[in-house]
């Protein structure tokens, strides 16, 4: 019984050292966003009849296991970035992003407006930039993370992205 006794507190004590002794794997990038991509776009538009659309180099594979976020700039109040999906310029519209997956090589990022209440809009939408932040899985947890996503101040700062 003795022995069972001092080979459970050794088996404890080896896992209790192995879970504190892990690490991150693999090394920091500069400024601790190594695993962030960012791609900008300028001077487009947005209507019922016209979306947004632009390839991303990622694989649908690493598109499914990232955060994307996506931010853009109205010209009618070029002072505030917007986050998406959410209401837009004066609560206007709202827009919401779409991503069509391709499993080898690109992506498509689809960038939609509809009215408030999600129906047709019948405006357009200029857009002086649009910024798409791609966080790879692990340098997030899901969970109740350090940021507000639809901040755009704060998730520029949080992950070290130049605005």
């Amino acid at each position: 019984m003795k022995t069972v006794k001092s080979t459970l507190i050794v088996c404890l004590l080896a896992i209790f050292v192995a879970i504190v002794g892990c690490t991150k794997e693999g090394p920091s990038g500069k400024d601790g966003n190594a695993n962030v991509k960012v791609f900008y776009f300028a001077n487009d538009s947005l209507s019922n009849t016209h979306e947004f659309v632009r390839e991303l180099p990622l694989s649908g594979g690493y598109i499914d296991s990232s955060l994307v976020l996506a931010y853009y700039i109205d010209k009618t109040v070029t002072s505030y970035w917007y986050s998406s999906p959410g209401l837009g310029s004066y609560s206007a519209y709202q827009t919401r992003f779409i991503i069509e997956r391709d499993v080898v090589s690109t992506s498509k990022f689809y960038l939609k407006v509809n009215s408030p209440s999600g129906g047709i809009y019948t405006g357009t939408v200029l857009l002086d930039k649009v910024k798409v932040v791609v966080v790879k899985g692990g340098s997030f947890t899901g969970k109740k993370d350090p940021v507000d996503y639809s901040n755009y101040k704060a998730t520029m700062k949080y992950y070290g992205i130049e605005e």
